[in-house]
């Protein structure tokens, strides 16, 4: 589950990764290598709404998890990283075509709790993103800049 879960004003996201995890007594160290798409949503112009387009990054988010409790199922867990400068692919038509945006500066930050229930678990999760691109002819009146804020809970299984 997704909060909110209006693509019309957040970006959908979907992504790849993989990476080491080093464990130390109760704490977790790693990093990921993400590959990740965003659709971003429709910006309003003025009267004009104009289709940005999808953007496609790198990330390498370093991750931290900490097990407590009773048989140390219980957990928390940060995870950030830096944004790098997103590849840009067209989606829906525009009636005119923005050249790409050049990344001023960006991030993502996400916190999770959970519990692990032997063969699965449950978690929730915060997570904020944020995107800032240089003002210029790719990025007129800031219509790339975006952030989003999440709240996501799921269940998942142990493998």
């Amino acid at each position: 589950m997704i909060i909110p879960s209006d693509s019309q004003n957040h970006a959908s996201e979907y992504a790849l990764f993989v990476g080491p995890v080093f464990k130390f007594h109760n704490f977790s160290f790693g990093v990921n290598a993400q590959i990740r798409k965003i659709i971003l949503p429709p910006a309003t112009e003025g009267t004009q709404v104009l289709n940005r387009d999808k953007m496609e990054l790198l990330e390498l988010p370093v991750t931290i998890r900490y097990n407590f409790g009773p048989g140390k199922h219980a957990f928390i867990q940060a995870e950030g990283a830096p944004e790098f400068s997103p590849r840009f692919r067209h989606g829906s038509p525009n009636p005119f075509t923005l050249p790409s945006p050049n990344l001023d500066h960006g991030y993502f930050l996400r916190g999770t709790v959970g519990y692990n229930f032997g063969r699965w678990y449950a978690k929730g999760s915060y997570q904020t993103r944020y995107f800032n691109f240089a003002p210029n002819a790719g990025n007129p009146n800031g219509v790339y800049n975006w952030r989003t804020d999440r709240i996501v809970g799921g269940i998942g299984f142990v493998f």
